[in-house]
């Protein structure tokens, strides 16, 4: 599939094309949506898979927050993969009202104090707001949501 080349790195030039698609039919009691880099999808055993360590859970983790399109996407992934130093990213599709568009990494853990600590390191990026939750997926494939402490009573 060839890529757009957009900053540093490359977004699959169909990739809001895709994200429409899946849009029309998710909604808040949707199963999570994720694609790879190459805007193919993915099961959460898929990623699973891909990301865990000795096969424990691992957290998804957006750095993301009110996207509607794809033209901000190249400053996540450059600081995913230039900053965090994460080698694969994910797109996702979250529900908060309406349906936004997300980039995110994996971390090969279910630690809810090293889930607090990623949630809250991006809010750099997103106007000081911090992320709402973490995905913990298991070996299954089953999953689990994980808030943010610090924003719990936050919207």
């Amino acid at each position: 599939m060839e890529q757009t080349k957009q900053g540093n790195h490359s977004l699959p030039p169909n990739l809001l094309t895709i994200l429409q698609k899946l849009e029309k039919t998710f909604t808040k009691k949707s199963d999570p949506v994720f694609l790879d880099e190459n805007a193919k999808k993915l099961t959460m055993k898929e990623i699973h898979n891909k990301e865990c360590v000795g096969g424990k859970p691992i957290t998804m983790i957006g750095v993301t927050r009110c996207q509607y399109d794809v033209a901000d996407f190249p400053k996540y992934i450059n600081y995913i993969k230039n900053t965090l130093k994460k080698n694969r990213i994910y797109y996702g599709l979250y529900h908060d009202e309406k349906v936004e568009y997300d980039v995110l990494y994996a971390i090969p853990t279910n630690d809810y104090d090293e889930i607090q600590k990623h949630l809250n390191a991006h809010d750099h990026m997103n106007n000081d707001i911090a992320q709402m939750k973490g995905l913990t997926i298991s070996q299954d494939g089953n999953y689990i949501t994980t808030d943010n402490a610090k924003r719990n009573n936050l919207k």
